[in-house]
């Protein structure tokens, strides 16, 4: 909420009330893993929100939230224990529920498009993979919380969660998960920082694709801090400045990943049946 500081005047002789707005505190993500950069672009994003629109909210301050997991997160917005929290995360009816979001989805959709981490061992099988039915011998690692755990497992699919992201790699480059299935615009620079496992590999045969919205979240008592933000988001959709940022983020893990190259298995995303469809129209189409 803004808050509102008084004044008093005088013009022409005459008393008024000069209003000067204090800043808006939003807090923001830390990164889970230490020189993990995977947040980079939903802080910037929401910085570049805040800019376009502090001529008519006023000016604001970015600080960041204490080192949590995903899960935890949700809860500090749930309870609403930081100040103005916000986080991207993927659109569930039940987190909806609990809170408030903006209904922009942040990555373009591009982030449901899944390729997989897997160990050099299990990259021979999976070239023999012709069908999802074929897939669904293979074990998926995911975070604990994640949206993906229950639409992997409606689908059909073997899950193990794991609570600290770091540990689902070693655990796919070990064996001990086939397969750790990330966006087309996360893989490239995961690869890179993760190289130190020498087992770890990534598919080049397929992706798996589920609609996952991803939308910034925040506490239901955080209502002026939405509108803030879907009208800057929108503001900055409109001008070219978020495709510019989304191409300068995520275009180069996009053309490595290839998908024009791949089989693209399409599945469903059982947990968005309450979500308004008006998303769509900003989702990438590859």
């Amino acid at each position: 909420m803004i808050k509102v500081i008084f004044c008093v005047a005088v013009l022409a002789g005459f008393p008024f009330l000069a209003m000067a707005a204090e800043e808006t505190v939003v807090t923001i993500r830390t990164p889970e893993v230490v020189n993990d950069n995977g947040m980079a672009y939903g802080n910037k994003l929401i910085k570049l929100a805040l800019d376009k629109t502090v001529s008519t909210y006023g000016p604001y301050r970015l600080t960041e939230a204490p080192r949590m997991t995903s899960a935890q997160s949700k809860q500090a917005i749930i309870h609403n224990s930081l100040t103005n929290f916000v986080m991207k995360t993927s659109y569930t009816d039940s987190l909806a529920k609990q809170t408030a979001f903006v209904a922009f989805p942040v990555d373009l959709g591009i982030v449901g498009y899944r390729v997989c981490f897997t160990s050099r061992e299990t990259k021979e099988n999976l070239a023999q993979v012709k069908t999802v039915d074929d897939l669904k011998g293979f074990t998926h690692g995911q975070g604990t919380g994640w949206a993906d755990v229950k639409i992997l497992r409606e689908n059909g699919f073997s899950v193990r969660e794991v609570s600290h992201r770091e540990g689902l790699y070693l655990l796919t480059a070990h064996g001990s998960v086939d397969l750790f299935c990330r966006g087309t615009n996360e893989l490239l620079k995961e690869y890179q920082e993760y190289k130190k496992f020498p087992d770890l590999t990534y598919d080049e045969t397929f992706a798996i694709q589920y609609p996952l919205p991803r939308f910034f979240f925040t506490s239901k008592e955080n209502q002026d801090l939405v509108k803030r933000l879907d009208d800057g988001i929108k503001m900055a959709y409109a001008d070219g400045s978020l495709q510019k940022l989304w191409l300068e983020s995520y275009q180069d893990s996009i053309d490595f990943v290839r998908l024009d190259k791949r089989k693209i298995f399409h599945i469903q995303n059982p947990l968005i049946k309450d979500l308004p469809v008006d998303y769509q129209k900003y989702m990438y189409q590859p």
